[in-house]
C-alpha cells in the first residue's frame, strides 16, 4: 500500500513538471509552513522563496537549515539552505533546495537582493534557477526553468503593512529545444501587529492557470523568547489546510517547528535552524 501511495504522488509529481506547476511547492521555510505559506509582507529569512523584499529587516548575516517530509514519505521530503548578508545600502542573499529521490529529484537555486527605500518601502528582485531530473530504465530526461522574481512591502502606518509579490515575471522551460512558460503567482497581503505581541495577516494568491488561494494567519510572541504561529488556507477547489508551529530562540540560534494538515493527504513536518552571526 505505501509502495503505491508513493507510486502515485511521483506520478502526480512528474505531471505537475510537463506543465510546469510543481515549482510553486519550492517555498521554503518552518515558519511560512506554520503559517499555510503566508509571504505576503512575512520578514524572515526565507522571504527569500516568497517575497524577496521582507530580508531587509534582517539585520545581521544569518544562516538557515531547513527539512520537510511532505505527508509522511521521506521520498516527498526536500531539504535546503539560505543565506542572507546584509549591508547599509543593500541585502542580498542566496538559496538552494533540493526536492525528490534517485529516480526523480527537483533542485533550485536563487540570488536576490533588497533595498530599503526611506525607512517605509522595501523592494527586491530574484533571479532563479530550476532543474528536473528525471531517470528511467529506459532514459534520462532533464528541465531547466529559469525566471525572475520582485516583490515590495509598504509600512503605511507603524503597526500596518501591505506586500506584494510576482513569481515568474520572465519565466521560461527549456526542455528539447523548446520554450514554454511556467505558471506565474501573484500574491497579496496585509499584516497587523498588535502591542508587538500578535501579528494577524491575510493574503490572497493567484495563479494564471487560473488558481486562487486565501490563506489567514496569526503570529503570537508569547514569551522572550518563544512565539507560535497558526493559520488557515483554503483554494477555490475547497481543499484546505491548516497549520501551527513554534519557534523558539537561544542566543544566536533559532529552532523552528511546524506541522500542516491537508484535508486530503495528510500530515507535513517542517524542522528548521537559523545560527544568527552575530545574534538577535
Amino acid at each position: 500500500m505505501m509502495n503505491k501511495r508513493i507510486f502515485l504522488w511521483l506520478f502526480i509529481f512528474f505531471l505537475n513538471s510537463i506543465t510546469g506547476e510543481c515549482y510553486d511547492f519550492f517555498r521554503a521555510g518552518a515558519q511560512p509552513s506554520a503559517l499555510s505559506g503566508y509571504y505576503a509582507t512575512l520578514s524572515e529569512i526565507w522571504s527569500l522563496n516568497g517575497n524577496q523584499a521582507g530580508i531587509t529587516d534582517i539585520t545581521s548575516p544569518v544562516v538557515s537549515f531547513f527539512y520537510r517530509q511532505r505527508f509522511m514519505l521521506k521520498d516527498l521530503s526536500d531539504k535546503a539552505i539560505a543565506f542572507v548578508y546584509p549591508t547599509r545600502i543593500l541585502h542580498s542573499g542566496i538559496a538552494y533546495q533540493e526536492f525528490g529521490n534517485s529516480s526523480y529529484r527537483e533542485t533550485k537555486f536563487s540570488i536576490g537582493t533588497a533595498r530599503k527605500f526611506m525607512q517605509k518601502v522595501s523592494a527586491g528582485l530574484r533571479f532563479c534557477t530550476y532543474q528536473t531530473h528525471m531517470i528511467s530504465q529506459s532514459h534520462k530526461s532533464k528541465i531547466y526553468n529559469f525566471n525572475l522574481d520582485a516583490g515590495f512591502i509598504i509600512n503605511t502606518l507603524e503597526n500596518f503593512s501591505l506586500g506584494c509579490y510576482i513569481q515568474s515575471l520572465i519565466p521560461y522551460r527549456k526542455n528539447k529545444n523548446s520554450v514554454t512558460k511556467i505558471p506565474t503567482i501573484v500574491g497579496w497581503g496585509a499584516a497587523y501587529n498588535i502591542d508587538n505581541k500578535i501579528n494577524l495577516m491575510t493574503e490572497f494568491q493567484l495563479y494564471n492557470i487560473p488558481f486562487y488561494e486565501w490563506i489567514g494567519a496569526i503570529k503570537i510572541l508569547t514569551g522572550k523568547n518563544i512565539s507560535i504561529q497558526s493559520g488557515f488556507a483554503i483554494s477555490q477547489n475547497n481543499t484546505h489546510s491548516f497549520s501551527f508551529g513554534f519557534a523558539l530562540e537561544m542566543k544566536k540560534y533559532e529552532l523552528s517547528l511546524a506541522f500542516s494538515q491537508h484535508n486530503a493527504l495528510g500530515i507535513t513536518p517542517s524542522f528548521q535552524i537559523n545560527y544568527n552571526f552575530k545574534g538577535k
